[in-house]
């Protein structure tokens, strides 16, 4: 029993620094760092120590996961911390302590030996697949923002390998190698390896320090944008979310959605620089007016030009067909899919909302004016299909009711 406490009191504390840690989640591709859907946390190394030491006692990680359960619960009802949610407390935590028990059912029905590093590998992936599986089932249905997947993408998503999968990876290696020294009492090799493990958080406090930076940055434009027009503040928002379901069923990879998302937020940053009574004008624009306002892609991604990429910022400058932009007539195929992408979704969103000098358009009428788009070559036509097949999935932005969803209830 007092080893059951001992275990019970580890949880407790491994709960401290899962708390200390948990939003150090990151890819990387291109020349930025995302904070991602899957956690990469310090306490795997601690998982994996623990799984190693008691994997015949499959019994104490239930005490682990009620000690780590426990922490929350103290201070919600000890400390009176209201904002913690017990939904998140008690269930996020089974994605990775539910792996963490079938890790340990493997090398308990494996393992001869702890120099059996090829079983201990196999537990390893059993623990990496459903814990990522788990984590993101458990985002589709708590986090608002996910709600849009289905389990297909879930699926699609566990088996890709990215950052945060290989850097859970060397975890569990450099993990396994102290275990072996700390067995076989290599005291100096077992602290030389801590000392690694600690260098590589280090590295991943100072990656997550630079996305707050920049993340900083891009929310105080989108900050900037909402004060000076709401109404273009909400468009973004809007049009990114739909951006980013029409590339995500058209199969492209994360790292495509991702730009894609982030180009659409900021499509219209240019338009702090068109005078509020021209962008609130209820009438039609006078030809000096639409020559200013067609200036607004030129300007957003000069304004951002130094915070994407230059592939994102392309997305950015060519989602219209402005003569400010184009020096010759042009199709869709003369800009990149993401532009093409970003320039669906806009046009949706212009005719399926109610502005100042228009009603709103139905689903139907919207698709029908599009389509003649379309026969244009003003419209990329997969694009255009992958909208009207997503239709379930953006539809809430517009549905009429009594209190009407917004971007961050969908």
């Amino acid at each position: 029993m007092t080893n059951y406490f001992f275990i019970f009191l580890l949880g407790f504390i491994m709960n401290i620094v899962f708390r200390k840690f948990q939003n150090f989640s990151i890819t990387i591709y291109g020349r930025k760092i995302y904070r991602e859907d899957y956690f990469i946390i310090p306490t795997d190394s601690l998982f994996f120590l623990f799984a190693f030491f008691y994997y015949n006692d499959l019994f104490s990680v239930i005490f682990l996961y009620l000690g780590f359960v426990s922490n929350p619960l103290f201070r919600k009802y000890i400390y009176r911390v209201k904002e913690i949610s017990l939904l998140r407390a008690i269930f996020v935590p089974l994605s990775f302590f539910v792996p963490l028990f079938l890790m340990c059912f493997v090398l308990k029905s494996t393992v001869q030996n702890y120099y059996d590093f090829y079983f201990y590998l196999l537990a390893f992936i059993m623990y990496l697949v459903s814990n990522k599986f788990l984590l993101l089932v458990f985002m589709r249905f708590i986090h608002s923002s996910y709600r849009g997947y289905n389990i297909f993408y879930i699926l699609s998503s566990v088996v890709r390998f990215g950052f945060a999968e290989g850097f859970i990876l060397s975890q569990f290696i450099l993990s396994y190698i102290s275990f072996i020294f700390l067995v076989e009492n290599y005291w100096i090799s077992f602290m030389f390896l801590v000392f690694t493990q600690f260098s590589f958080l280090s590295m991943l406090y100072f990656a997550n320090k630079m996305l707050d930076s920049y993340q900083g940055l891009v929310d105080s434009l989108l900050k900037l944008l909402q004060e000076y027009d709401v109404d273009t503040y909400e468009h973004s928002e809007r049009v990114s979310f739909i951006a980013k379901v029409i590339a995500t069923n058209m199969g492209l990879s994360k790292q495509e959605i991702d730009s894609i998302s982030l180009a659409a937020k900021l499509h219209d940053i240019g338009k702090i620089d068109t005078p509020s009574s021209i962008l609130r004008k209820e009438g039609k624009l006078t030809a000096t007016e639409f020559k200013i306002i067609t200036l607004h892609p030129i300007v957003a991604s000069q304004i951002v030009e130094n915070m994407v990429s230059e592939q994102e910022s392309k997305f950015i400058k060519y989602h219209h067909f402005y003569p400010t932009v184009f020096d010759n007539p042009v199709t869709y195929r003369d800009i990149p899919l993401g532009a093409r992408i970003i320039m669906v979704a806009d046009v949706y969103d212009a005719l399926r909302s109610k502005r100042k000098y228009k009603p709103s358009l139905s689903h139907k009428h919207v698709v029908e004016e599009m389509f003649k788009m379309v026969e244009k070559q003003l419209l990329d036509h997969q694009v255009f299909n992958a909208l009207i097949a997503s239709f379930n999935e953006y539809n809430l932005l517009y549905e009429d009711n009594e209190n009407k969803k917004s971007i961050n209830n969908i």
